[in-house]
């Protein structure tokens, strides 16, 4: 399945001054919501040419995987366990 969506922000940010991280999880249930690759993360006309993006890759520490493994299935992890298994795309924009 191929979801496409737009993620409007609640307030703006000046990009040219700091970078911007996006990460997409569920802290209550794992769901895997992935780009296939950086190709994949597409901006907005007016700073797609002023902005680029990168595309990391989760490499969770044996500690989480283990901490992870350990939950039963009617618990649930702490409010960041998924984002040390979801992808973070960076936007740098000049």
């Amino acid at each position: 399945m191929v979801l496409n969506f737009t993620l409007p922000l609640s307030r703006a940010i000046d990009v040219s001054t700091q970078e911007l991280d996006v990460q997409v999880y569920d802290n209550t249930y794992f769901i895997d919501i992935s780009w296939k690759d950086p190709s994949t993360v597409m901006l907005s006309p007016d700073v797609s040419g002023k902005c680029r993006t990168t595309l990391e890759t989760p490499s969770p520490s044996q500690e989480i995987l283990d901490y992870a493994n350990s939950l039963g299935i009617d618990e649930q992890g702490d409010d960041d366990l998924g984002a040390h298994f979801s992808q973070k795309v960076s936007i740098h924009c000049e």
